[in-house]
């Protein structure tokens, strides 16, 4: 029994040297952008478990952990048709995360300089913050802009009708707005949509009675928001009467209890 707990003992004593060894161990990206032989070659062992085509080029994104393969292969007519491979680096090597059969390296790089720049803009649109506001056009071709409803604790919802998990949100913004609705709770839809037809119906189909931003303001919108490419869609942020952000990105109870809580003030 003494010798078990000994045992047991110097197992605990021995995690925090392993997890100090493991810190030290772990080569970061180098300044350069470039990888060690080692890192090449682990990437390169995890390409050919997905494809054996030539590599053509690796492109690296320091920040992100992330690479992009450049792969090619001959069609039919003797055509080299390139398309790329997306890895991520985990603790435990590299990880296959998607194909990007659209784009070579310089484009899936310029998406990864987005994605930066609009995760920072989300990132500081926090909960506590004053909500930008914006002027848009609604389905009708009228004047739509947050500050109209500085007296309401407002949603404003950036979604679309194509978007699966958005159609699957509706049901419950609907009944949480009509049962805020007449205690001062609205709602801005953000439509990505860009047929007006197609929004219409399934808004009224889905007693959507509140307004729509449409046509190129919605994806402009997303944009300067920090949507479009970092959290997609459903996206939201919920606004007090003052104007200051006191909810986002808020899914099913979250939802409800958020706008609760700014009625129960």
């Amino acid at each position: 029994m003494k010798a078990s707990k000994l045992l047991f003992g110097a197992l605990l004593l021995t995690i925090p040297v392993l997890a100090t060894a493991l810190v030290l161990c772990w080569k970061p990206w180098i300044p350069s952008g470039e990888m060690t032989d080692r890192q090449s070659v682990a990437l390169t062992n995890a390409v050919r478990l997905v494809s054996s085509e030539p590599i053509f080029k690796i492109g690296f994104a320091d920040w992100d952990n992330t690479a992009f393969v450049e792969m090619g292969v001959t069609n039919y007519y003797g055509e080299v048709v390139k398309y790329g491979y997306v890895f991520k680096r985990t603790l435990f090597g590299w990880k296959f995360m998607t194909e990007s059969p659209h784009g070579g390296l310089q484009h899936y790089l310029t998406f990864l300089q987005e994605i930066r720049k609009e995760t920072k803009i989300y990132s500081m649109l926090a909960v506590g913050t004053p909500f930008p506001s914006f002027v848009a056009t609604d389905m009708n071709g009228s004047s739509l802009s947050p500050a109209s409803f500085r007296s309401k604790v407002l949603l404003v919802d950036f979604w679309a009708t194509w978007c699966v998990p958005c159609r699957a949100e509706v049901p419950n913004v609907v009944a949480t707005f009509q049962k805020y609705h007449d205690r001062g709770f609205d709602v801005i839809g953000v439509s990505l949509d860009t047929d007006r037809r197609k929004l219409l119906d399934f808004t009224r189909q889905n007693n959507m009675t509140w307004p729509e931003c449409f046509d190129a303001d919605g994806e402009r919108l997303a944009e300067k928001y920090g949507i479009i490419d970092n959290k997609g869609i459903p996206s939201d942020f919920l606004v007090d009467t003052n104007g200051t952000i006191i909810g986002k990105g808020l899914r099913g109870g979250a939802l409800r209890k958020a706008v609760a809580r700014a009625f129960a003030k």
